[in-house]
């Protein structure tokens, strides 16, 4: 039921899910959570409580923002949006999901819309199903004066970190994805916040995957719940061994510096981590099949399954560490360097998310030509930011997820630009500040009057059935759409 699911694992059905937290880097990766004063929050671990300041017990949190999560927009406090205009033009995250979609806007709120069957949208069912535009999330009072920092989607699920690294979920159970110690059917439409034993799970980073979910804890533990068919939970879990509450996924890791990443991955079963620095290596886990894991494992993985190399098929192709981000689709993942160089592996080409060419072998990684600022993966696409701050894309286009018409065969496997208007008069899409890719839709923020720097307006396009798109109509779209404001 998670978000990335591997097509060879499990036959995709329409309430499969997508990654969908996106996390991007500078430009629109999963929000960046380091060193901060919070005013009003309660202190970090504890319940609401009065007014208090703060400082965030966490100095090195990771840079990776995450594709799924939403991509930090780079809110700057110096410069706010007026409210009360007709669109979300304030927004500094967005996250694209399989049906439903979410935004942080620069108030630190969170609001979602598109499809609520399993509460995913964070408001009772007997308020709406579904909704065409956003809706403010109903958190508890709980929350008391935190404001949201972080939001991952997966299938139908949500997660978000608040400013006291709380992490919140609600939505989809179906496969323990909450982390309260069972699975079930039932929707979950109130936010709760997960648990490592009794206390709160406090949370750098959150990367939801098809079955479940793993997190960078602030004391560098990688903890990781749901169903673990694909040693998918990391090798303290035994492969087939379900956890419904966070397990360490490795009795030991390096400690987080400011460069960590944990790849968040749409309709996956699988997972990297990196420490950060240059020196260190990358594991990945999860579903071996397809290459997905940076190598050849064969059937009788070493290692329990686990990678722990991974990082070494993309300084082969030509990757300079420490990577910048990595990101997962349906078997592919995708990596982006600190020099703005991007790869890509595993299999899917017959869909062109690896180029015109051939996929690459098992264990080998391929450049994406040209020069990107942030990545995101969504199930068989994926798109990136120029440094002209357009926003390219290639793979699969059947719900116009691509922005525009490749209705030219093979014009889908070309990373050509997401476009605005009706042909003749279509232009590329301008001053990208961040990009999501979901299931069948992606969303980007773009920027506003306060520029790169602070809040922007939000546009989506792609499959819009369930009112993901957030343009109050519930139809899709294969150019960007404006989202409209709650």
């Amino acid at each position: 039921m998670l978000i990335a699911v591997a097509m060879s694992h499990r036959t995709l059905t329409p309430r499969t899910i997508f990654l969908f937290t996106i996390i991007a880097g500078a430009t629109g990766c999963t929000a960046l959570l380091g060193s901060f004063d919070v005013g009003g929050d309660t202190a970090p671990g504890t319940e609401a409580g009065p007014d208090v300041r703060v400082d965030s017990p966490v100095a090195d949190a990771p840079v990776q923002p995450d594709a799924s999560d939403g991509g930090d927009g780079g809110g700057d406090a110096g410069c706010k949006v007026t409210p009360g205009g007709v669109l979300l033009d304030d927004a500094v995250t967005v996250a694209p999901g399989y049906n439903h979609t979410c935004a942080i806007r620069q108030d630190g709120a969170l609001y979602c819309w598109g499809d609520n069957s399993f509460g995913q949208l964070g408001i009772p069912q007997v308020t709406a199903l579904s909704s065409n535009k956003p809706v403010k999330v109903e958190f508890p009072a709980t929350l008391g004066n935190a404001t949201i920092k972080q939001v991952a989607l997966s299938e139908a699920t949500t997660f978000a970190i608040d400013s006291q690294l709380r992490l919140w979920a609600w939505g989809n159970n179906e496969s323990g994805m909450l982390a309260i110690g069972s699975k079930d059917s039932n929707p979950h439409d109130v936010p709760a916040i997960v648990r490592n034993g009794t206390a709160p799970l406090l949370t750098r980073a959150i990367a939801p995957e098809w079955f479940g979910a793993c997190a960078l804890s602030t004391t560098s533990d990688v903890l990781c719940w749901g169903t673990n068919g694909s040693g998918q939970l990391g090798t303290v879990q035994a492969v087939g061994v379900d956890s419904f509450t966070p397990v360490k996924a490795f009795s030991s890791v390096g400690a987080a510096g400011p460069s960590a990443i944990l790849s968040p991955g749409i309709g996956s079963a699988y997972a990297c981590y990196a420490p950060g620095p240059a020196v260190d290596n990358m594991r990945c886990w999860g579903n071996k099949s397809q290459g997905v894991l940076l190598a050849d494992l064969g059937v009788a993985p070493p290692n329990n399954g686990v990678n722990y190399d991974a990082l070494k098929p993309l300084v082969v192709a030509g990757a300079k560490a420490p990577l910048a981000q990595v990101v997962f689709g349906t078997n592919y993942g995708a990596a982006l360097d600190g020099a703005g160089r991007a790869f890509t592996w595993g299999t899917n080409n017959g869909q062109g998310v690896h180029g015109p060419g051939a996929a690459p072998a098992a264990g080998s990684a391929v450049n994406v030509p040209g020069s990107w600022t942030s990545i995101s993966a969504g199930y068989v696409f994926m798109c990136a930011i120029s440094p002209t701050k357009r926003l390219h894309c290639r793979g699969s286009n059947t719900q116009g997820q691509l922005g525009r018409d490749t209705s030219v065969v093979g014009d889908n496997a070309k990373m050509d630009p997401v476009v605005v208007g009706i042909p003749p008069n279509d232009k590329p899409l301008e001053r990208v500040a961040s990009v999501g890719a979901g299931f069948f839709h992606a969303c980007a923020i773009v920027e506003g009057t306060c520029g790169p720097k602070g809040p922007g307006q939000v546009k989506c396009w792609g499959e819009g059935a369930k009112g993901q798109l957030g343009d109050d109509r519930a139809t899709a779209s294969p150019i960007p759409v404006d989202v409209k404001a709650p």
